[in-house]
């Protein structure tokens, strides 16, 4: 029985074809809204996942992914420059980084800040950044320990959400510098500049 516990990331190449821009595992992609994504088999998915670290464009007819009946020879690898290569790895690096940053946030403790966010507002109290210190003050002197609770816990949430909000956002933007380079010697100075490990 073939396993199916990847998923591959595809953007419009032409119009007959798709390119693969990376593979994720299956429940990764649910945190990427927006993208186009195929299940493959796991022995296609380590080929392709392979090709495309390396920087070689992977292409397959839209016909043959969309039909869901497709094998490893379906599709086509083309290589590349070795500044695409460069480029493409950096991206395809980034881009996971992103993906497992994401998975950091859990989405109970999403629900949890939305559920105790919703319990201030019930009780009349809603927490902005004019009133941050305020309303903070406010709750800890009412001496009310079920709303202390939800405010200590609605503080070190959003403390994680908002450490990891700078980091996305500052992935997102070395993101773009990279796919923006056009050359050597641009990429050489995004890479430096951003000093990603």
């Amino acid at each position: 029985m073939v396993k199916n516990n990847f998923t591959v990331e595809v953007v419009q190449y032409n119009r007959l074809n798709y390119k693969v821009t990376n593979v994720y595992f299956e429940e990764y992609k649910y945190l990427m809204p927006g993208k186009l994504f195929f299940n493959v088999p796991d022995d296609i998915a380590m080929k392709i996942k392979a090709d495309v670290f390396y920087g070689n464009v992977v292409t397959i007819r839209k016909k043959i992914l969309e039909s869901g009946r497709f094998s490893a020879e379906d599709f086509t690898i083309s290589k590349v420059s070795k500044f695409e290569t460069t480029k493409n790895r950096a991206i395809i690096k980034e881009k996971s980084a992103i993906a497992a940053l994401a998975v950091n946030t859990s989405f109970f403790e999403i629900y949890e800040f939305i559920a105790v966010t919703g319990m201030l507002a019930s009780q009349g109290i809603f927490i902005t950044n004019e009133n941050r210190e305020e309303t903070y003050l406010n709750i800890i002197n009412t001496g009310d320990e079920e709303l202390i609770s939800a405010l200590e816990t609605y503080l070190e949430i959003k403390d994680t959400m908002d450490t990891l909000f700078k980091r996305y956002k500052n992935r997102v933007e070395y993101l773009k510098a990279l796919e923006a380079t056009e050359d050597d010697k641009q990429l050489t100075s995004v890479l430096k500049a951003w000093d990603r490990e």
